[in-house]
């Protein structure tokens, strides 16, 4: 037994060939070779040319191989992640803009009340933009907390990993949440401040 490193080598078991090949009852039968380099100065790419070369229907592959491709694959993977995160922050400011619109046009009678009693367009304006931020700075804050505490319980069970939450990333997410919202919603926001306080108070 070897003592434990925190490497691969931990999940391997060496024994001698011919031993675990009786063991498994298969014969003569080799699947894989790991070649551990000398430490010279070698061309790997020609070296493994020359080993299927030597024995035909085999693949090689070099550790450097290996790392690109999973470089390649981690590149992907964020690619993917980033491009996600954009729709999903697009669909969501999508939301709450239009749950703004429906509030504009739910309290248009205030609105015309207020302006009315000479309240300015531009106090209406910040009125709804402070809704709207506040309504993002919550979300904001809200997926921070959910997103962690979910990376926290899933990390070890699906990537048998530790995560750590990062606080600075709390106020980051509760001011990009803020400003999203804020800039998805200014569009129903002059709506509500341009809103002639007599088509606003008509029917009542």
């Amino acid at each position: 037994m070897l003592p434990e490193t925190g490497t691969i080598d931990d999940l391997r078991l060496f024994a001698h060939l011919h031993t675990v090949q009786s063991l498994l009852g298969v014969g003569a039968v080799v699947n894989a070779i790991e070649i551990v380099g000398c430490g010279c100065h070698v061309d790997v790419i020609r070296l493994g040319r020359d080993i299927q070369a030597m024995l035909p229907g085999t693949r090689t592959t070099t550790i450097t191989q290996i790392a690109e491709a999973q470089a390649n694959t981690m590149r992907i993977v964020r690619r993917f992640s980033i491009g996600l995160g954009v729709v999903l922050l697009v669909l969501g400011g999508m939301s709450i803009g239009n749950y703004m619109s429906a509030n504009v046009l739910q309290r248009r009678r205030e609105i015309g009340t207020l302006m009315a009693m000479g309240a300015r367009s531009r106090q209406v304006l910040s009125l709804f933009l402070w809704k709207a931020a506040l309504l993002g700075a919550v979300g904001g804050a809200l997926g921070y907390g959910i997103g962690t505490l979910s990376a926290v319980w899933l990390g070890p069970l699906l990537a048998a990993a530790d995560i750590r939450p990062l606080p600075g990333i709390w106020l980051l997410s509760i001011l990009v949440g803020g400003v999203l919202c804020v800039g998805f919603c200014i569009a129903p926001c002059l709506r509500a401040a341009r809103m002639d306080p007599a088509v606003a108070l008509r029917g009542i």
